[in-house]
Parts: structure tokens; sequence; C-alpha cells
């Protein structure tokens, strides 16, 4: 389970930091607020230690989730 996320550089986000809590948590926004993208976050910290055991290389796959015109993104989680 995803206790925290933090992120800099990442699609349409420069820098942002979510907390969830230990049940339910709902994501409310207007289109094009990054409510898909809070998602594509999640997956890339959870599915990042999968392909690591797999041996499968990710550097493809973050350059496609990195925010334009930045560099590669930065991203922190906090599991439970």
């Amino acid at each position: 389970m995803i206790k925290s996320l933090h992120v800099k550089n990442f699609t349409v986000f420069p820098e942002v930091s979510f907390d969830f809590a230990n049940h339910l948590n709902v994501i409310v926004g207007d289109n094009g607020a990054g409510k898909t993208h809070v998602l594509k976050l999640a997956y890339a910290v959870l599915a990042r230690p999968a392909r690591a055991r797999r041996g499968v290389a990710g550097s493809r796959g973050r350059a496609a989730l990195r925010r334009a015109g930045a560099n590669s993104p930065v991203l922190r989680s906090g599991r439970r």
C-alpha cells in the first residue's frame, strides 16, 4: 500500500506531494488537472520493483513520463 508520493518533473507536475489515507482515497479535479497522471505515478512507483526483479530496463519508460523541458522525473514513495 502506498502511504505517500513525492514527485518532481513528472508529466504535468513540476513538484507535488500526495499523502494517502489508510482505506479509500478519492481523486477529484477539473479536466486536465492531472487525475490520470496520479494513477500513472502510482503505477510507475509500483511497477519499478517488479521490472527490476525481471531485469527490464526502465529508462525508456521514464523519459515518456518526464515533464516537458525538464530533467528526468524524480519519484519517491512511502509504503505501509
